[in-house]
């Protein structure tokens, strides 16, 4: 009997080395869909068109922006369709460096971010981006760590999705950052 414990302890072994358990310790999945995001994102330049799943698109410019509950990244955008279909508008977020959620936009923003864009039409307006974490209440504000980009992305993709990241200059970011009061 304990040469058939010793023959299941030798499998066991064996299974958990087949496995993979050996290569070191687990990583969160998140951590995992960031990196593999970012391997697989195109880059383009304030300015600079770019093709987003039929789309034509441009970050036309960045500036600083808010109100008294806080500071925001001012996006000028510009989305064309030249297809024969509707085609929706794309997601639109800003990302500080380490942050693996965006922190989304404010409701009154001129860009209408989800809407369909028909046939041979195109849609421009400002997208107001909140730093990831600031919670809009006028204090204390969330400083965002850089570099920083704006990620353009579908709003429905099935696999992979095609993503765009745009670079946000240090020193526009610097100007949406918490003052220190000295």
């Amino acid at each position: 009997m304990s040469r058939n414990f010793a023959a299941v302890l030798a499998l066991l072994a064996f299974g958990a080395g087949a496995c993979g358990n050996d290569d070191g310790p687990l990583r969160d999945a998140d951590d995992v869909r960031s990196e593999e995001l970012a391997e697989a994102a195109s880059e383009a330049a304030v300015g600079e068109q770019f093709e987003l799943d039929g789309l034509d698109m441009e970050i036309v410019s960045l500036s600083p922006g808010g109100d008294e509950s806080g500071a925001w990244l001012e996006a000028e955008i510009r989305a064309e369709n030249s297809t024969d279909d509707d085609l929706s508008l794309p997601n639109v977020d800003l990302f500080c460096d380490g942050d693996l959620e965006g922190g989304g936009w404010q409701a009154d923003s001129t860009f209408d971010m989800y809407a369909d864009l028909p046939p041979k039409t195109f849609e421009e307006g400002v997208l107001n981006l909140v730093i990831p974490g600031q919670p809009r209440t006028g204090e204390p504000e969330t400083e965002c760590a850089t570099p920083a980009y704006i990620e353009v992305s579908p709003t429905v993709s099935v696999g992979q999705p095609t993503v765009v990241r745009i670079p946000v200059p240090d020193d526009v970011i610097a100007q949406v950052q918490p003052t220190t009061g000295d």
